[in-house]
């Protein structure tokens, strides 16, 4: 059940950390009772919130003894530390007071539909024993004139399930008395209060839909609608901040939709043209015009891009026919991915012409849609169990590389010399381009339409001419992307036409989780890097090798590293319970998937550390995803060796667990990996990772190609970035 509204305190309203002092001032209630002890909600890093009653900020002034009104309220020294933040409808009142109280000042931001309504708090907010205000300078002014007044920038009302989260565009506050700042303090810039909204025209939200009626669904930059089911502004800055880093005098934003229940007359794909001046309404808007065949729950999925990237994809549902209660809306939305701040913050790839590959689940297959250049869609009329049986002949495959024997019986695969044979090279080659090819066809061939060939002679192409940066949105699609192989002849491979080898490919995490990724690529550090080293540490005595003892010494050794040793269950449970813990994150363990037709599902795979074995499912009771979040927004590489059982869907439940417990995203092995091999690719990996001002995706493609070039060892394709590959280690000096 929810948190009931009578715990909610809503006597705050939303402030930028770059607004001034005295610019909040003039929106706070002017009696002094009522705003000293109302509270300033601010957006902090990626999830949380700062949660400050303007009593501290009036105690910071005093403190300071002089005028802080021109002082950017984000500046100010002696703020309280960032809180979390909770959906109302995720959990009940005990287990959000406990989550309370286990945040810094016992405060705890409520959200709605991903925006802020409300704090949950235990504090007695009593005007006593105030004293003077600091902050109530008297100003003589060089000519007698009334006070200036300044509104407060306009809204959308928070609807649940509505739009995108946005710390730029906060939902409505309580009302509150307009005062001057004073004289001193500088005029404020104006605040660009635009947002992409997203409206169904003449039909109020709180009412259904007709069928068989056809609707007009239309999408503006502008001010926020309050008919908008669809309101996309930033995060920790305003739309404008974001679009204004696009090239050019005019933005464009792409909207993509999939019509899903709904039937689409017209076009699925329209460009709206944004301004760049603050403020300025889009030069036009665009309409879809859908239809419901029947009553009942219909839902579609607008995807929206900018610069030629997808960063968010909004699911509308809506309810055609019968009767809503009057505290619902007939149509509400729920946005994932990234904020459009963080789409346009990504560096530019000159080399690498992006790819994005939206996956939608639609019974009984998948509905595709590809962007590069232009868009494409298809539908795949495949099962789940149809790809999971896919994987496990590709995972057989790999089996048998990995355990090819000379004339002597040794394993070549798995021998400290990771050089191999020009002739077992060209062998297992062979064997790759074959099950690469199959993959390939069986993805968009086989019993699919003619939708779905087009989408395959496509990407073959795309593959062939450059090298791309391959960006994987999907949902329940877990798939070793590395391993297709789009060359013509499998008896005599060319290595380059391994996706794994000649693109980058990015399986996004951010849009397997429920609320929006905001977050800066660069893994900002000092002068040392802490790393949490979760181990088995029996792998050493199972292959009579010190195979983990040398990549802890390695890496206790390796300059500007920091080592905390995790071998024990208890070890990596108190780890991600954090949340103060490291921003990177490696494991040298053994792990066992599960797919998803079998008994226990993924939640049943499972890590084994030292003294035990923990089930996925085993780890999200102990570690609780209402906890607070990880703050450092870690990178986890699990380098799983020897796991016979290992598939990638052991990352259909693990990703989107510790990605909601605030890691950055993941880099892992995706079936049985030599435990040499494994031990000796990671400590390079992370050395030249470690060392900064490499990106990861660049990184696992180079290494991938220097043990093919180099050592004749294709086991670098092994190996999944389930992560933005922008990821980088930023030191001082860099």
């Amino acid at each position: 059940m929810p948190i009931p509204d009578e715990e909610i305190d809503r006597r705050w309203i939303w402030a930028l950390p770059s607004e001034a002092v005295g610019e909040v001032l003039s929106r706070l209630p002017s009696d002094r009772a009522r705003r000293a002890y109302t509270y300033l909600v601010l957006p902090a890093d990626d999830r949380r919130y700062l949660a400050v009653r303007w009593v501290e900020i009036e105690q910071i002034a005093a403190a300071m003894r002089q005028d802080i009104s021109a002082i950017a309220i984000g500046a100010l020294a002696g703020l309280p530390a960032p809180v979390a933040a909770v959906e109302q409808s995720s959990m009940g009142k005990s287990a959000a007071r406990e989550l309370r109280d286990a945040q810094p000042g016992k405060r705890l931001v409520v959200l709605s539909g991903g925006r802020p309504i409300g704090l949950l708090t235990r504090e007695l907010l009593e005007a006593r024993d105030l004293g003077p205000d600091p902050l109530m300078i008297p100003k003589t002014p060089l000519s007698p004139r009334p006070p200036t007044r300044r509104a407060a920038p306009q809204a959308p009302e928070p609807r649940p399930g509505a739009g995108a989260p946005s710390a730029a565009e906060p939902p409505a506050q309580p009302e509150a008395a307009a005062s001057a700042p004073p004289d001193s303090a500088p005029p404020p810039p104006q605040a660009d209060t635009r947002v992409i909204n997203g409206w169904i025209d003449g039909v109020d939200p709180k009412r259904p839909l007709a069928a068989r009626v056809p609707y007009e669904l239309k999408f503006n930059v502008d001010q926020p609608r309050k008919d908008a089911i669809v309101a996309i502004g930033g995060v920790g800055r305003t739309l404008g901040d974001a679009i204004a880093q696009t090239p050019g005098d005019l933005a464009t934003i792409l909207v993509v939709l999939e019509p899903g229940d709904f039937t689409l007359y017209g076009v699925d794909s329209l460009e709206i043209v944004v301004p760049k001046a603050i403020n300025a309404a889009s030069k036009n808007i665009i309409t879809f015009t859908i239809e419901a065949s029947q009553d009942g729950a219909a839902k579609l999925n607008a995807i929206f891009y900018i610069n030629g990237t997808m960063f968010q994809r909004v699911q509308v549902t809506a309810q055609v026919g019968g009767e809503v209660a009057d505290d619902r809306l007939a149509i509400v939305s729920a946005a994932s991915g990234l904020t459009l701040g963080s789409a346009v913050a990504r560096p530019s790839h000159a080399r690498d012409q992006i790819v994005d590959v939206m996956i939608i689940q639609r019974e009984p297959g998948y509905q595709v849609i590809a962007q590069g250049g232009g868009v494409s869609k298809a539908f795949l009329n495949i099962s789940t169990a149809e790809v999971a049986g896919w994987i496990k002949r590709a995972r057989q495959t790999l089996q048998e590389i990995v355990h090819l024997q000379d004339a002597g019986g040794n394993f070549i695969y798995q021998d400290q010399n990771t050089t191999i044979p020009p002739e077992i090279h060209a062998a297992s080659l062979k064997k790759m381009a074959v099950i690469g090819q199959f993959l390939y066809e069986e993805l968009f061939y086989g019993n699919n339409g003619i939708d779905a060939h087009a989408m395959g002679d496509l990407l073959r192409d795309l593959s062939r001419k450059r090298p791309l940066r391959v960006q994987i949105f999907a949902e329940r699609f877990f798939f070793p992307w590395s391993f297709l192989y789009t060359g013509d002849d499998v008896d005599n491979p060319d290595a380059t036409q391994f996706w794994g080898f000649k693109h980058i490919i990015e399986y996004l995490p951010e849009f397997s989780v429920s609320t929006l990724v905001n977050f800066s690529p660069a893994i900002e550090v000092g002068d040392t890097v802490d790393m949490a080293f979760v181990s088995n540490d029996t792998i050493d005595a199972q292959f009579g090798r010190p195979l983990l003892q040398d990549q802890r010494e390695f890496f206790k050794n390796l300059p500007g590293v920091s080592v905390q040793l995790c071998p024990n269950v208890q070890d990596l449970v108190t780890l991600l319970r954090g949340p103060d813990g490291p921003p990177l994150i490696y494991f040298y363990c053994h792990a066992v998937s599960k797919f998803p037709d079998e008994e226990g599902g993924v939640d049943a795979s499972r890590l084994a550390l030292t003294d035990d074995k923990i089930a996925l499912f085993d780890l999200k009771i102990k570690v609780r995803s209402s906890l607070p979040p990880l703050s450092r927004a870690p990178l986890v590489f699990l380098n799983a060796c020897e796991s016979a059982e290992l598939s990638p869907y052991l990352y259909d439940g693990l990703m989107p667990f510790l990605i909601g417990r605030g890691a950055r995203g993941m880099i892992g092995t995706e079936v049985e990996t030599p435990a040499m091999f494994a031990a000796e690719f990671a400590k390079e990996f992370l050395k030249r990772f470690i060392a900064g001002g490499v990106s990861l995706g660049e990184l696992l493609r180079a290494m991938r190609i220097e043990y093919l070039e180099r050592k004749n060892n294709i086991m670098g394709l092994v190996y999944a970035l389930y992560s933005s590959g922008d990821v980088t280690i930023q030191r001082p000096g860099l």
